[in-house]
């Protein structure tokens, strides 16, 4: 493949599950022996690269199609209709890919933003000076998904984009939702590796998924007051997908967080320690997120931070130790209403979570 070995690891590492009910992720040749491979992004390649791009492009880029042939080979039939297109309204390609989805094990539907033809394209929905009013699948995407759902074959969600964006109804009526952020030239292989278990995505979202554009602007940092704000009259306040969600293909149980030191002066350092046991029947990988809260400071701050992550891959049934170091002239300071950056005495809150939403366990640290 070209690209080379690195680009292809950077591509897969970059992959995000958001959703996976009932495991319908990976899939087995086993038992898929027929797969609908559906959608306006499934044989594009050269739509995975961004907007910034050469193009015409040196050399061939494969797609999710041909990356999927070329991984499963003859093990499963692969049955690919577009269904309908990046924007407008014509929907005479619906009646196909209802009929492929009837007649498959399992459907892939690749849906998401057009970038092909590099900046100077017109017809680009994503990148620079191609703003959205909102934040939906544009066209008849999100309808295509509908219809794919309705035959009752299960289906899986592939996005390819390079913005957050609000997909409520795929969040919330499709078993599996996987985010290509732009992938690039090996992305395809990441794409069909990751959908059929050959890797496990392990990216995990660097931005908050809002559930709609009025809640903008909407980060993970916002101040406390935000974080604590009521409930819209109409949907919940709270992110669709928050920041640094994600999974993978296995499950994990967080014990015994404890510190080295849980009393320091401002210019010193403890360890944070936490088990981790991989609890599901397949090895893989989890990112442990590290999040501070500083309980009494003199300026308002961000409720939490993140101030460390690592990936850890365990066995089925591993329990592993992770460990982050914590500097309080590098992880705890602020800046004063002088201006000055500095560390303030009082206590923090030590937050460790698979995300910014989902914290399993915390301790306190007294800074004298």
């Amino acid at each position: 493949m070209r690209g080379g070995a690195g680009w292809c690891a950077a591509a897969r590492e970059s992959l995000v599950l958001l959703e996976n009910d009932k495991e319908l992720l990976p899939l087995s040749r086993d038992r898929v022996r027929t797969l609908a491979l559906i959608g306006p992004l499934a044989d594009d390649g050269l739509n995975l690269l961004g907007e910034y791009n050469a193009f015409p492009t040196p050399h061939p880029v494969p797609s999710i199609r041909e990356a999927l042939h070329e991984l499963v080979g003859d093990d499963v039939r692969i049955v690919h209709v577009r269904g309908c297109d990046i924007t407008g309204d014509d929907a005479s390609g619906l009646a196909a890919a209802r009929a492929a989805a009837r007649q498959a094990d399992a459907a892939v539907v690749v849906v998401g933003e057009r970038t092909r033809g590099g900046y100077f394209s017109p017809d680009r929905t994503d990148g620079e000076l191609k703003d959205s009013a909102t934040l939906e699948l544009t066209g008849l995407q999100e309808r295509l998904l509908k219809e794919v759902r309705a035959t009752g074959t299960p289906t899986a969600a592939v996005v390819v984009t390079g913005r957050a964006l609000a997909p409520r109804w795929a969040a919330a009526h499709l078993p599996a939702l996987l985010i290509a952020w732009l992938p690039g030239e090996a992305g395809g292989r990441a794409v069909a590796e990751a959908l059929f278990g050959e890797t496990e995505p392990t990216g995990r979202l660097p931005v908050t998924f809002p559930r709609h554009v009025g809640q903008l602007p909407m980060s993970y940092d916002r101040k406390r007051a935000r974080a604590d704000a009521d409930d819209y009259i109409d949907m919940p306040s709270t992110p669709l997908y928050e920041f640094g969600a994600g999974r993978g293909y296995t499950t994990f149980r967080y014990d015994r967080v404890r510190l080295t030191r849980d009393s320091i002066g401002i210019d010193g350092t403890t360890r944070v320690l936490v088990d981790i046991t991989n609890t599901g029947r397949r090895a893989g990988t989890e990112v442990v997120q590290l999040y501070v809260t500083d309980n009494q400071a003199s300026v308002s701050l961000p409720y939490i931070r993140l101030r460390g992550v690592r990936k850890v891959r365990a066995e089925p049934g591993e329990r592993v130790t992770v460990g982050f170091g914590i500097t309080a002239g590098r992880d705890l300071t602020l800046v004063d209403e002088r201006l000055r950056t500095v560390v303030e005495p009082g206590t923090f809150e030590i937050k460790i979570g698979s995300s910014s939403a989902r914290i399993h366990l915390g301790a306190t640290l007294t800074v004298t």
